[in-house]
Parts: structure tokens; C-alpha cells; sequence
């Protein structure tokens, strides 16, 4: 999938043969949910700020910059309000998109907790129940699936990272520039002072 990491693509090959193999117990799964959780808590309030900021804007234009928009849409003046605009747009984009990824990293915990739970059930392991030559082709399929998963999913995380650092950065060059144009404008209502 192209907004996954690489190779994040991979699907169970053996698909579960009751619902005792969807259960997990809660144990299993809190802490990942609640670390999901502050992830999620994160990348929201970095789109937070960054939609702030272009309010922001919204406000210096309407309020601050008033007639002299003239003098604020030439020069360096336009540039850095264009910058600064394009960082917090940026900044609110890859904040939903670290919440995308972070919900693809909590749904691949989940399913590698049900490839592991499938090496204790029975229905999997116990050659009386179905044939050993199902009982080994699941356990080889079972395994590999878990191998994939996990480099999908380190690889996933390892884009994560990356994704909410830029975040991170492009929101704090948005919002340097929105204080910058903020600035400017108040340069621009000041009368000048006579001598």
C-alpha cells in the first residue's frame, strides 16, 4: 500500500476458523491501545496548532493587515506569508496522516496478537483434529504471516517517526512565520513617528 511503509501490504494468508481465534484477552492488547491513544492525542494536537495558525492568518488579513494589502502582497512580505501558509497547511496534512499511520501500526498489534495466539489453540496445533499435513501447512503459513507483519509493521513505525518529526518542524517554521507576518503587519499600522 503506497501510504504504509514498505511492504506494508501483507495479509493473513489462513483465515481464522472460529471466533475463539478473534478473542484476545484484555491484557494483551491495553497497553498497545493506550499508547495508541497518546499517539493519536499527539498528531491531533498538532493539527490543532496548525489549523489555529491558519486562522491565524484568516485574522492578520481581515483585521490587522486591512489597507495595506498592497504593501503585504509584494516582496518578502508575500513570501514569507506563502511559506508560512504552506508549513501550517503542510503540518495539518501529515498530522492526519500520522493518525493514519498509527492506526495501521495498532491494527497490525492486533492481528500479530492473533497469529500468536493461534500457536497455543488447539484447533491449530493438534494434529487430531485436522490432518498433520493441514496442522504443519498452517503452522509454516502462521509463521510467515507473523514475519511479514513484523517487518511491516517496524516499517510502518519507522515511517511514523520520520512523518511526525517533519510534522513537528514544519509546524514550528509555520508558526515562526505567522509570528514574523504578524509583525510585519503591526510594523505596517504603526504611524510613522515624526521628528
Amino acid at each position: 500500500m503506497f501510504f504504509f511503509g514498505k511492504g506494508s501490504n501483507v495479509r493473513v494468508t489462513v483465515p481464522s476458523r472460529s471466533i475463539e481465534d478473534i478473542k484476545l484477552p484484555e491484557i494483551a492488547y491495553k497497553a498497545d491501545f493506550e499508547l495508541s491513544n497518546l499517539y493519536s492525542e499527539f498528531s491531533k494536537e498538532i493539527t490543532k496548532f496548525s489549523l489555529l495558525g491558519i486562522a491565524g492568518y484568516g485574522f492578520i488579513i481581515e483585521k490587522i493587515a486591512g489597507n495595506h494589502m498592497r504593501d503585504m502582497a509584494r516582496g518578502s512580505t508575500l513570501a514569507l506569508l506563502v511559506f508560512g501558509l504552506a508549513c501550517l497547511v503542510g503540518s495539518a496534512g501529515l498530522g492526519l496522516y500520522c493518525g493514519y499511520l498509527n492506526r495501521a501500526c495498532l491494527f497490525m498489534q492486533v492481528t500479530i496478537l492473533r497469529l500468536l495466539q493461534r500457536r497455543e489453540s488447539a484447533r491449530w496445533t493438534d494434529p487430531a483434529l485436522s490432518s498433520a499435513v493441514d496442522v504443519y501447512g498452517w503452522r509454516i503459513d502462521n509463521e510467515k504471516n507473523l514475519q511479514d507483519l513484523r517487518n511491516c509493521q517496524a516499517a510502518n513505525l519507522a515511517l511514523a517517526h520520520k512523518v511526525q518529526i517533519t510534522t513537528v518542524w514544519i509546524l514550528i517554521f509555520g508558526l515562526i512565520a505567522t509570528a514574523g507576518i504578524f509583525l510585519r503587519c503591526l510594523d505596517l499600522n504603526t504611524p510613522a513617528s515624526k521628528v
